[in-house]
């Protein structure tokens, strides 16, 4: 049960409002912990990379239509994760200079072409 309910007399669930504003004093923290000899600023840095990493990553799976890719060798994960790893710096350079040269960012235009043309003819 949630620690903000209370069984009232048998019958419903009630709202422990007590409770509710103890624990509101924590609405919009985020809680970093890690066991990484970094600073705290560090720490949330690499956070936010790996979040844009994860966005890029769902980008690319939605944008180009891709499906699972099984490998046989170990040689052939390496250069899969080579060339995802290397996409992805490409990806976040790119935006980094977009965003020096104070550019907005417009993929899906992009990408739609890019679909067009890679699509077999039906």
């Amino acid at each position: 049960m949630s620690p903000f309910f209370n069984w009232a007399a048998g019958k419903a669930f009630e709202v422990d409002p007590g409770k509710l504003a103890d624990e509101a004093r924590f609405d919009g923290i985020t809680v970093f912990r890690t066991n990484a000899r970094i600073t705290p600023l560090r720490a949330v840095l690499r956070y936010r990379d790996l979040l844009q990493v994860e966005t890029l990553f769902q980008a690319a799976k939605t944008s180009f239509d891709t499906r699972p890719i099984f490998h046989q060798s170990d040689a052939a994960i390496r250069g899969h994760l080579f060339c995802s790893f290397l996409a992805l710096t490409l990806a976040k350079e790119l935006m980094r200079r977009c965003e020096e040269k104070g550019l907005k960012q417009e993929w899906q235009p992009l990408l739609m072409v890019s679909i067009a043309c890679n699509r077999p003819p039906s």
